[in-house]
């Protein structure tokens, strides 16, 4: 599901953005794939922590917001890309 999110996330910044410093579709498609396995190593490290631990307000807490800012970091990652046209 991690996956599909992403992916449509780039479709939309694909869309979406403008500008004149293009990078190539392989470069573009390796830094967006870059992205996507930080994206994923973070999920995936909040997830294995948040299994170790008993459940919590405070501990659930701490992981969305972890999701969060690990969304918002890949969002913030795409933008900074110029996709090719």
């Amino acid at each position: 599901m991690r996956r599909v999110w992403a992916v449509a996330c780039v479709g939309f910044v694909v869309a979406a953005c403008g500008g004149s410093d293009r990078l190539g579709m392989e470069e573009f498609a390796a830094q967006s794939e870059d992205l996507v396995a930080e994206l994923n190593t973070t999920v995936d490290s909040l997830d294995a922590d948040w299994t170790l631990q008993e459940p919590t307000a405070a501990g659930a807490r701490v992981y969305w917001d972890g999701r969060m800012g690990a969304r918002t970091d890949f969002l913030e990652g795409l933008r900074a890309i110029n996709p090719p046209r």
